[in-house]
């Protein structure tokens, strides 16, 4: 299901094939694309029930090894009128509010709820479960010792209840009053504010515990278990740990999630070609059973995570060649594992066609030159003995100059920003020739006797960039070849 502006639809989930480095993926059907990349299309304005044909063509031989038919299903903003209770888990791609545009601020789902421990920014009343960097692993561990990090989800087996560490909610209070700017500590320790009443501010404990509670002192080095009045030292600990979503939930009263999504893997196997996968996968079974035991009538959902890109190009992100390849198989791993057991509770869902990406990938002209070699009219040119020159200047660039002229035109603005701000420094254009970014430079001196000496190279450097910006837009618009119906 897409949602009615510009989306980019990943095929992995769709072709269910693994050979990235031989075979091509051709997009064709009444869609309008602005965009086809190696495993990824870009539709434009999707419409409900248009359809789409998805060829995957071995690069050697030129022959079609599978093709599937598909009719698109448009989202509708606003439908339903009944509050839906979601809980996303996850690394970066949920700590950053990755979902928030297309469930939140779009209203596709006008009753959503989110919830969880960490609040999202501008969000009242929405929060999530996501921690940058995190792994599988990090949410099956034993918090022994834990300083900097809590999720509630790892729970010691029997009656006892884990709330962190002292020293992790005494952190929460001095990120949130402004008293901590330790990168690392503010990361793991801000948006709590909901969960913070609970702790004595001086001493990091339960304000007001119950038997069995237990947290780790960091000062003592060893856990502590309240019993009928006291905090107890527990000086060795046998306990065993496990996953608990029922304590998580009735630890922190919160509504059982009708929807539990989880979007992990980017961190576990980002650089990893040859991965074995199995202690991962156990993992997420051991997820879902547990998340099933505390809501048996909800969704259990394994998000597939995106790529950087939707090829094995570099398009955006600090991700390698060796990284993006790795994140292709543990997409595939996913799809083979989990897919079409929705009769055991898996509902395995790729973001990359549900989710709304209103921006799209950047374009990148080495992409889009790899992409257009596929193209079938490249492919006959070459076929008909066209040489290389032939085919890069009769076909090659007429076809991507649209993408040529616009990238040319934001290299060129965001030149003048980068020379402006040299300059402004003093690292850049040197007296006596002229700048825009110097005249600000020599303008400190005299801005309140002299403002307009910064008001007039600034806004000329405001509207150049934006000109500049706007001339990309219009380029784009009138060379943008476009399907005709």
């Amino acid at each position: 299901m897409l949602s009615d502006i510009r989306n980019d639809v990943f095929v992995e989930a769709l072709i269910k094939r693994w050979r990235p480095y031989n075979d091509f993926v051709r997009f064709s059907g009444d869609c309008v694309y602005s965009r086809k990349l190696n495993r990824v299309a870009s539709v434009d304005t999707p419409v409900d029930g248009s359809n789409m044909k998805i060829e995957l063509v071995n690069s050697d031989e030129f022959e079609i090894i599978k093709e599937k038919a598909i009719s698109i299903c448009v989202g509708k903003k606003g439908i339903g009128t009944q509050e839906v209770t979601v809980q996303i888990l996850g690394d970066s791609f949920v700590n950053g509010a990755f979902f928030r545009d297309a469930l939140l601020s779009k209203n596709y789902i006008p009753g959503i709820k989110l919830v969880g421990l960490r609040n999202i920014k501008n969000e009242e009343g929405q929060y999530d479960e996501g921690r940058g960097g995190w792994t599988v692993k990090k949410y099956f561990e034993i918090p022994k010792g834990e300083m900097t990090s809590y999720h509630g989800y790892m729970q010691p087996v029997g009656e006892y209840r884990y709330w962190g560490s002292c020293e992790f909610w005494k952190n929460c209070y001095k990120v949130i009053n402004g008293e901590l700017t330790d990168t690392e500590i503010v990361y793991n320790c801000g948006r709590y504010d909901q969960c913070i009443t609970k702790f004595d501010k001086e001493t990091g404990y339960l304000a007001a515990p119950k038997k069995n509670d237990l947290m780790y002192d960091n000062a003592r080095g060893s856990y502590m278990v309240y019993t009928e009045k006291k905090w107890k030292n527990v000086e060795v600990d046998e306990r065993k740990w496990a996953f608990n979503y029922r304590k998580y939930l009735d630890m922190w009263n919160l509504d059982a999630p009708k929807f539990f999504a989880q979007m992990l893997g980017l961190n576990d196997y980002r650089d990893s070609l040859t991965a074995d996968y199995r202690e991962w996968n156990k993992k997420i079974a051991e997820m879902k059973e547990s998340y099933y035991k505390a809501v048996p009538d909800g969704k259990f959902i394994i998000l597939i995570p995106c790529t950087t890109c939707g090829s094995l190009n570099n398009i955006r992100g600090d991700f390698t060649l060796r990284q993006n390849a790795a994140m292709w198989q543990l997409r595939k791993n996913i799809i083979d594992t989990f897919d079409g057991r929705e009769s055991e509770g898996y509902y395995v869902v790729d973001i990359g066609i549900t989710i709304d990406n209103e921006k799209g990938y950047n374009r990148n002209p080495r992409a889009e030159t790899m992409s257009l070699k596929q193209k079938d009219f490249v492919l006959a040119a070459k076929s008909m003995g066209a040489s290389h020159t032939e085919i890069i200047f009769k076909h090659i660039i007429p076809n991507m100059s649209a993408s040529i002229i616009v990238a040319g035109s934001l290299g060129v603005a965001g030149a003048i920003l980068t020379e402006s701000s040299l300059s402004f420094l003093g690292l850049g254009v040197q007296l006596p020739q002229s700048s825009w970014g110097s005249m600000l430079q020599l303008a400190q001196k005299y801005i309140l006797d002299r403002p307009s000496m910064a008001v007039f190279p600034g806004l000329l450097i405001l509207f150049t960039v934006l000109s500049f910006n706007i001339i990309g837009d219009v380029l784009r618009n009138a060379l943008e070849p476009k399907m005709i119906k």
